[in-house]
């Protein structure tokens, strides 16, 4: 039986595009995710590996199943879309803390700052207690 030979190339060699079927594929089963900017790193990503496949459909649902281990998502609506994400900033705009300083700061950064923030008064004229708020954050 002869040797079957697979026709690895780069992502610009083959000429690969996000196409409709992946699309589809990312709208039905991640919602929240933003497919044009999750296929921006994605390609970047290759790009700077030299990663060369022979299935690039297969290659970037891979991407989608393993984003901690790849390079991760990019999510509609921002960081509010990354369940990580979603709780820690709904706490802290409610205390009135600033934004996160995206993408350079991680959720365990983010945390850390938050411990250290004093709010002003809320509007009752008490003090707002930031650690009550922090253990509900998970």
């Amino acid at each position: 039986m002869a040797k079957r030979t697979k026709n690895y190339k780069g992502i610009d060699e083959a000429g690969y595009q996000l196409n409709d079927v992946m699309r589809g594929h990312i709208a039905h089963n991640f919602p929240n995710i933003d497919a044009e900017g999750t296929f921006e790193l994605f390609r970047d990503n290759c790009l700077a590996h030299d990663r060369i496949y022979a299935n690039w459909d297969a290659a970037f649902r891979n991407w989608l199943r393993k984003p901690a281990d790849w390079g991760g998502f990019k999510y509609k609506d921002g960081m509010d879309g990354d369940p990580s994400w979603r709780q820690l900033i709904i706490e802290a705009r409610a205390i009135g803390f600033r934004e996160p300083r995206t993408p350079m700061e991680s959720t365990a950064m983010y945390r850390q700052a938050l411990k250290q923030f004093v709010p002003e008064n809320d509007m009752l004229g008490g003090r707002i207690n930031v650690s009550n708020i922090l253990k509900r954050i998970k």
